[in-house]
């Protein structure tokens, strides 16, 4: 038979294949129009190759024996590399954080590679064909799960911090992992370690011995306790804003160090048991006072100030100043004899508001830098709000010496200037020298080389002025 009839009969031989004929098998007649049915003798396909499935699933225990781990494992797996003195880096063929990766592997040697936490082993594994492997690797390591209380039997601490380190007290340490979760799981080699526990200002330290595959709960007393501090004007008040607080470590001898500050409106503090001196201060009113902690209290302490606030504001006619403004508080005897015991807070803030102990004091508002000044006495009681508004009656002069009216000011002169013909209020050099002035009647003196020039003029309520002299 030709090539060309061989050609045209392909088709027809591979038809007659599918159908049966050609496997001797006879073919039941159909009636037409009946769809053909699949003998159920027809047997199903083969499996797919078995080259194609995922052979291999790596798994990962703490040690030889111990259960799988389930997470935090980290894997690389590598073709085995016979010679390594190539000094080439083996092919990577896999990575990942699965923590029983199943993969798919041409027979041949493999090294895994596993990583949990700190802790880390190799090892090498076979695959063969069509048989399927779970080499199970162990990490040699040990798990530690660590949490505090702030004394025995109490519950776990938020707000902790955890350092562990490689080595203990007895020689040098090396940090190697920290954490600030309530409850901190270490994953590492065996060995021996130091664990330091902070919450707040305090710290406990404790030293560990790890063996392969330990897996640990660990609790740390921190014996310590809570103290919320608050500063109060009378007791049973409200809180103060604005306050500062200080802890003091109360040492043998005595002598107080602070260790610890706070302006927060109800600071909370983390502190071991001992003994400590407390204070608040809020503008010149302080207080202090001594406190124990003990291991697992939590304390609400106020501090009692005992003063009151003053609200000052100064206005000049009917408008608010905000600027060139000067308070100066006195203290008073508290025998009302007005016996001045000295300045004892001075402020530039146009409308301060000043917290004082209870007491007596005289408060001035100086408005410029010479002689507008306004002064009160008032009481300070605790818990209470006082108000001083001060109206200035003040006026801004300026002090020429010229030769003719309006010309320029002639220098260098030196001024002198007294108020009601008696107090002096001004000795300058300058030129033209400006001031803020009370109301009243003003005596200006202008030394110019050899000669004295005189003036007298009137300062009044909001109504600026320039005052010349004339040389004549």
């Amino acid at each position: 038979m030709s090539w060309k009839w061989l050609k045209r009969l392909l088709p027809l031989l591979f038809i007659l294949a599918a159908t049966g004929i050609m496997s001797g098998r006879p073919i039941a007649a159909a009636e037409p129009g009946d769809a053909l049915q699949q003998s159920e003798t027809e047997p199903g396909l083969p499996d797919r190759n078995p080259l194609f499935k995922d052979n291999v699933q790596l798994l990962a225990a703490l040690a030889p024996g111990s259960p799988a781990l389930s997470e935090g494992v980290f894997w690389k797996v590598y073709a085995f590399q016979e010679d390594n003195s190539k000094n080439t880096e083996p092919a990577l063929l896999y990575s990942g954080t699965e923590p029983t990766p199943t993969l798919k592997l041409k027979p041949g040697r493999y090294v895994a590679e596993v990583s949990y936490g700190l802790a880390s082993n190799a090892q090498e594994f076979e695959v063969k064909f069509a048989e399927p492997v779970a080499p199970v690797i162990p990490v040699n390591g040990a798990s530690l799960r660590v949490h505090a209380v702030a004394a025995a039997g109490g519950e776990k601490l938020d707000g902790m911090f955890f350092t562990l380190r490689r080595g203990n007290s007895e020689g040098e340490t090396e940090e190697l992992v920290r954490s600030s979760l309530p409850e901190a799981i270490f994953n590492i080699p065996p060995g021996e370690y130091t664990l330091t526990a902070h919450h707040g200002l305090a710290s406990v330290e404790r030293a560990i011995s790890v063996k392969t595959g330990d897996d640990r709960d660990i609790e740390v007393q921190m014996d310590m306790g809570q103290v919320t501090l608050s500063a109060h004007a009378v007791e049973g008040g409200d809180a103060l804003e604005g306050a500062t607080f200080f802890i003091y470590d109360v040492g043998e001898t005595g002598q107080n160090r602070e260790i610890i500050r706070s302006q927060l409106v109800m600071p909370s503090f983390s502190l071991p048991a001992g003994q400590y001196r407390i204070a608040a201060t809020l503008g010149l009113a302080r207080t202090e006072a001594e406190l124990t902690v003990t291991a697992g209290q939590n304390l609400q302490q106020p501090l009692i100030l005992n003063g009151g606030q003053l609200k000052l504001a100064s206005m000049l006619n009917d408008l608010p100043l905000d600027r060139n403004v000067l308070y100066r508080i006195y203290g008073l005897s508290q025998k009302r004899d007005d016996t001045n015991q000295g300045e004892v807070l001075r402020s530039t803030i146009a409308a301060p508001t000043l917290f004082l102990p209870s007491g007596r004091y005289r408060v001035e508002s100086q408005y410029g830098w010479h002689n507008a000044r306004q002064t009160r006495e008032i009481e300070i009681k605790p818990g209470n709000i006082e108000t001083i508004n001060f109206v200035h009656q003040a006026s801004n002069v300026q002090l020429r010496l010229v030769s003719k009216p309006g010309g320029r000011p002639l220098s260098p002169v030196k001024w002198t200037l007294k108020y009601n013909g008696s107090g002096t209020v001004l000795i300058s050099q300058d030129a033209e020298p400006e001031l803020i002035l009370q109301d009243g009647s003003y005596h200006a003196i202008a030394q110019h080389g050899s000669k004295t020039y005189t003036q007298v003029f009137t300062a009044k309520s909001n109504n600026d002025q320039i005052v010349e002299i004339i040389v004549k």
